[in-house]
């Protein structure tokens, strides 16, 4: 899990009655750009903090090293109806299959009144959620270890081995 995660997770558990809402992302060249300053101010801290030190350590990591990429085949998603529409998470299922996801368990979540979708993600799966939420066009992406009764219910329905989980909501039947 990353830093980034672990700060979200405890926003959620602090604020519960806010969910993650997508925020609309800047363009790819301010994307780049925001990298290329923050790689350059961290390569100039570090070796402003190592220019007096005598040892040949190994650099210190840097930040986004340790983000791997997200390899859809390697995530195991699994998918609960949250409506009364039948097929509803077969459909979705089908649609991240043929992008490459790992599909886990298929079946319907607690609530069948559920308005809106949602992701939850497993520790370490923020990158993949929010890849699928683009590909899905959901908006709200939150972490599954925020201990509630129902993110509970949503962990024992997908099973153990899933890394996120999509709950269909009224705003996926069309």
């Amino acid at each position: 899990m990353t830093v980034f995660d672990r700060l979200e997770a405890q926003l959620l558990a602090a604020h519960p009655q806010h969910a993650r809402r997508h925020v609309p992302r800047p363009a790819p060249r301010r994307i780049v750009a925001f990298a290329a300053a923050a790689a350059a101010v961290a390569v100039i801290a570090a070796a402003a903090l190592s220019a007096g030190s005598s040892s040949t350590s190994t650099p210190a990591a840097q930040p986004g090293d340790a983000v791997a990429p997200v390899v859809p085949g390697k995530t195991t998603v699994a998918i609960l109806n949250s409506t009364r529409t039948p097929g509803l998470a077969g459909q979705v299922a089908t649609a991240l299959a043929k992008r490459g996801w790992k599909i886990g368990s298929v079946t319907n979540g607690p609530d069948q009144s559920k308005k809106s979708s949602c992701i939850e993600f497993t520790r370490g799966h923020a990158a993949a959620a929010s890849q699928i939420a683009d590909q899905l066009g959901i908006e709200t992406v939150r972490p599954a270890d925020t201990v509630t009764p129902v993110v509970d219910i949503y962990q024992r329905l997908a099973g153990p081995a899933v890394d996120v989980i999509v709950v269909v909501g009224a705003d996926r039947a069309r």
